[in-house]
């Protein structure tokens, strides 16, 4: 269920401190890889700039947008599955 406040929504199943936790399977995809920012942005499989990458990485960023971190890991080699929990309880009030 999502909350509104501060003016903006808030889901009580993704919520995060400082920083999308997203940005830290990106830093263990490069890590992994071996690859910097810069050798993403010259794959030409990319849309950002290296630079964009280094900001999410010194959290001047606090939320990649979803194509972009798509497009980054998809530049390394990765693809997005989406999986079921089996622990999460499905919401039928609908």
């Amino acid at each position: 269920m999502a909350d509104n406040k501060r003016g903006f929504l808030v889901y009580d199943y993704y919520h995060y401190a400082e920083q999308d936790p997203v940005v830290d399977r990106v830093r263990t995809a490069m890590k992994d890889t071996g690859m910097s920012p810069m050798d993403i942005q010259r794959s030409g499989e990319v849309m950002p700039k290296a630079r964009t990458i280094k900001h999410w990485l010194n959290k001047k960023t606090r939320s990649p947008k979803h194509a972009t971190v798509c497009s980054v890991m998809g530049a390394m080699g990765f693809r997005q599955e989406w999986v079921r929990d089996p622990n999460r309880k499905r919401n039928s009030s609908r």
